[in-house]
């Protein structure tokens, strides 16, 4: 949602998020924005509440790290972004 203290000002905000397997946001990581302070809490809001559907290796689910690109303008707000599966870790 776009804040109301905003005015008409464009902004973008840049999120690295954590997918679980069960496809919750765990983590969420502000990685750009612009202008800084403005949109971050909104960007971060959006997301949240939602559900995705989690990463897929050999067909099992599995947490990814979804990069997501929020624009910000006075009619409103678009985002972008790409998934990417996290390695298994190396054993220990």
């Amino acid at each position: 949602m776009y804040p109301s203290g905003a005015g008409m000002q464009q902004g973008q905000v840049v999120l690295d998020l954590m997918i679980s397997a069960g496809g919750v946001m765990e983590d969420v990581r502000i990685i750009e924005a612009t202008p800084v302070g403005l949109f971050e809490a909104s960007a971060i809001a959006a997301f949240a509440a939602t559900r995705f559907a989690p990463g897929l290796r050999a067909g099992v689910p599995t947490a990814a790290r979804m990069r997501v690109a929020v624009q910000y303008s006075a009619t409103g707000m678009s985002v972008s972004g790409a998934s990417v599966p996290m390695q298994p870790s190396a054993p220990r």
